[in-house]
């Protein structure tokens, strides 16, 4: 890597024949392409840091549509204000720009890439799913400033990715190149927005794909860690096993292919959007949750024994004790309590969604839900995604935490499951309180082995997760001093 201390200019190599220079200063100079031999500084900008050593950066060239293989790849950083600047230096050097993309909410942390195109902002679609008050607002807003060409007030941090030509020989992104291959995605004025997915050693890309138009044609998830990639594969198997199902209130999407080693990008699912009618994002559940979750368990039910149940739970207690043996009690007298009203029973399962909230379902006028992102799906207790909607959308958007959380959870599991039960079949009459436990205790074992996960990675802890694990430990203390309603 070489730098030039008055230009603040790094060049380094992606490969041996894609050489590609970063730019990140508030006032360009006209000889920023005069670069040294000198080496990187250590007082390299942190934003540069921060988007080279996380691969953030590099990570959008499999994106892009097409370059010449050799030639040089100019990343730019900058905000809007520099733009006039910025394309004049690039027509003066011979540059041609292959993508201008708009980073949400910014550079060091972005969750979105979007193109710096005005039809395609306005016509976002699923990729944008907003569920806090200040989101929406500020989503809102982008529409409006949008409209009138003027986004980057709200978003003003930005990349340019510029190439100048050496070669003739044409390089298509590994993503571009994927979607060539099938003839319902082979367009000419393709454009991606970009979502990075969650920090972490599960993180995913998913790319919106957009015609000309602005409108949506396909989404690609896009993993590459082993982990990510394991639950990409997951998500393919329960979507084709759904296919051979008949459901009258529940949608998905439909895969259009799956590739496990592509390229550079590892792991690839193009999966089918929504139809646009399905708009309606709600944050609170309602009889329309209610209709489709029951509409998914009636088809998918089968029973196992208690013995079965019981060994599960254990490993749960186990792995959590394990990592902190501080909850021993906790997780002793939560597997007490559900031995004392397990044993005996058969116990209903059903095909579960494992990550049913607001921000994966939506819904048309007449309640129809489209449900989307089944990576954690699998057989789960009878209803656990209806506790998952609820503590995530307690925790999340009402923010109560702790005792109040545990207080919400007791209400919802104590009483409102009655509405369940006028569509349940006969065996799927369980006790409140045992449902309470079962999905709280495998919810603590997800979370609790994730935060350790993310931290052996070298990852910074999220404070969600563990408010998360603290309200699930505080419902667990609380469900089992209390009786709740048969």
């Amino acid at each position: 890597m070489m730098a030039d201390k008055r230009s603040k200019s790094w060049l380094f190599y992606l490969d041996q024949e894609r050489p590609c220079i970063i730019i990140a200063e508030s006032d360009l100079p006209a000889d920023i392409f005069n670069l040294s031999n000198e080496h990187l500084p250590d007082s390299a900008p942190t934003v540069i840091e921060k988007v080279v050593s996380c691969g953030k950066a590099t990570a959008i060239l499999p994106l892009l549509q097409k370059h010449n293989r050799g030639n040089e790849l100019f990343f730019f950083f900058f905000k809007k204000r520099m733009t006039g600047n910025l394309q004049k230096i690039l027509r003066n050097n011979h540059l041609s720009i292959l993508t201008h993309i708009i980073a949400v909410p910014r550079l060091d942390k972005p969750r979105w890439y979007f193109p710096a195109n005005k039809t395609i902002i306005h016509n976002a679609g699923n990729i944008i799913k907003p569920t806090k008050l200040k989101a929406s607002l500020a989503w809102k807003l982008m529409g409006l400033l949008n409209t009138a060409g003027l986004s980057h007030w709200l978003f003003p941090e930005q990349v340019i990715i510029a190439e100048r030509k050496s070669c003739k020989q044409e390089y298509h992104g590994a993503l571009a190149a994927h979607l060539s291959a099938h003839a319902a995605l082979r367009m000419r004025d393709r454009e991606f927005i970009l979502y990075t997915g969650a920090y972490g050693i599960y993180q995913k890309w998913t790319a919106q794909i957009m015609d000309a138009n602005g409108s949506v044609v396909a989404f690609a998830k896009i993993g590459t860690s082993r982990k990510a990639i394991k639950r990409l594969e997951n998500e393919t198997r329960t979507l084709e096993k759904l296919r051979h199902y008949t459901f009258s209130r529940v949608s998905f999407p439909e895969v259009r292919s799956y590739t496990g080693d592509n390229l550079n990008l590892g792991a690839i699912l193009i999966q089918s959007p929504a139809d646009p009618h399905y708009k309606i994002i709600y944050r609170k559940l309602n009889s329309s949750h209610l209709k489709a979750l029951i509409d998914l368990a009636l088809q998918t039910t089968k029973t196992v024994d208690d013995a079965h149940v019981s060994a599960r739970l254990k490993q749960a207690g186990a792995a959590i004790t394990n990592i902190q043996p501080g909850s021993k009690n906790i997780i002793n007298q939560t597997l007490a309590s559900i031995k004392q009203r397990i044993e005996d029973n058969n116990i209903p399962v059903s095909l579960s969604h494992g990550d049913f909230s607001p921000w994966n379902s939506f819904f048309a006028d007449d309640g129809q839900m489209f449900l989307i992102d089944w990576e954690l799906s699998g057989q789960r207790i009878w209803l656990w995604d209806y506790f998952n909607f609820i503590f995530h959308t307690t925790v999340l958007i009402d923010e109560k935490i702790n005792t109040q959380a545990a207080a919400t959870m007791l209400d919802a599991c104590g009483i409102k499951t009655n509405t369940f039960r006028q569509h349940c079949p006969p065996e799927a009459l369980f006790n409140p309180q045992l449902f309470l436990l079962i999905c709280t205790l495998e919810l603590l074992e997800y979370y609790v082995v994730y935060r350790q996960e993310q931290q052996k990675a070298g990852f910074d802890p999220d404070p969600e997760i563990n408010r998360m694990i603290s309200s699930l430990e505080a419902i667990l203390h609380m469900a089992n001093k209390k009786r709740l309603r048969s």
